[in-house]
């Protein structure tokens, strides 16, 4: 199960994705795994779960720059700690 934090509004609020958002996030986070081989349960898929949706909350809404972002991030990230966690 992936734990991030609640999004909030402009208004300090917290507000709900909505079901297009959702979709749009699942098939950002889909992509990725495919391109990198990630299972998609694990701790590898639980980060990359939260980053996605942490850089939507923080106003990325556009899933190519989703996309590039989480992409950006797997070919940055430590190779050693993704292998273990594989």
């Amino acid at each position: 199960m992936v734990h991030c934090r609640p999004r909030r509004s402009r208004d300090g609020g917290t507000s709900q994705i909505s079901p297009d958002e959702l979709n749009m996030l699942q098939r950002t986070f889909d992509r990725v795994c495919t391109c990198w081989s990630i299972s998609r349960y694990g701790k590898r898929a639980e980060l990359l779960a939260c980053h996605i949706t942490d850089q939507f909350r923080n106003g990325m809404i556009d899933d190519a720059a989703l996309f590039e972002n989480a992409m950006w991030l797997e070919q940055h990230a430590g190779t050693a700690s993704h292998q273990q966690e594989a």
